[in-house]
This record gives C-alpha cells, structure tokens and sequence, in this order.
C-alpha cells in the first residue's frame, strides 16, 4: 500500500488497506506500507504491517491515489490499483496463477466499450469541424 502522506489519506481508505494488509499476511504474501509520512505520523499507525519510508515525488509518480496498490511478483508488477479499485483481500492467496491477477486487473467491458465509443464520437465531431474552420480562415 502506497500512502503519499497517512495524515492525507481517508481513514476509512487506510482502515481498508490495513485490513487488505492483514489478509495478505495471513494468505502468505508479504504487505507493505510505503509513506513518506514522518516517524512521529508513522508512530500513530502502530500495527503489524511492515511501514517503508520513501520519497513522496516517486510515491506520486507510481501510484495517484491515496492510498494506493501495487502488486509485485517476482520484481515485476502485476498489478496496480486505487483506493477505490483494489481487489477484496480474499482474492490475494499465496501463490496466486497469473491468470488469477489478470482477472484482477480486468478493465469492465461495459466501461471499455462506453470509452472507445464516446472517443471514436468525439474524433469525429472534431474531424467534421475541421473543413468549417478552414473555410472561416480562407475567408478572413
């Protein structure tokens, strides 16, 4: 779990992945927390999960959300999600297949076809517009 700063976070999103934390221990896969929250702000997080420290410019650039999820197998990544996306903890076991991770990273279809469609309209209301502001510019 990525937490640029835990005084930042939602604490019912933190409470959440605490607990994803602790399901993953108990499912044989190690769990961390990354911050670049202070000793003192890390002190009142006081749980069993391992807390790493690290620059918050390079939490933002892997992760946007606050908090947010990076799954790590074999020191490549294999999955990313946000506070709002992670998967539910009894999805995390031990020696999880990769199709069982990509599963878990599946885009809705529902929402792929919604946003490829509304990209090929707006593609071609703005080619349509293209002649008319060529016409106006011929004009003046």
């Amino acid at each position: 779990m990525i937490s640029t700063k835990l005084k930042n976070a939602d604490q019912s999103h933190l409470n959440k992945g605490f607990e994803l934390g602790a399901s993953c221990l108990d499912n044989g896969i190690s769990f961390y927390v990354v911050t670049a929250s202070g000793s003192d702000e890390i002190k009142a997080y006081n749980n069993s999960l391992k807390i790493c420290i690290a620059d918050e410019t390079t939490l933002k650039t892997i992760v946007r959300a606050n908090p947010g999820y990076l799954l790590l197998k074999d020191g490549t990544i294999a999955g990313k999600w946000s506070w709002a996306t992670v998967p539910p903890g009894e999805k995390f076991t031990g020696n999880m297949p990769a199709g069982q991770v990509d599963k878990m990273n599946n885009k809705s279809r529902v929402l792929v076809v919604y946003s490829v469609s509304l990209s090929v309209i707006l593609l071609l209301l703005l080619i349509s517009t293209l002649p008319h502001a060529k016409k106006r510019d011929a004009e003046n």
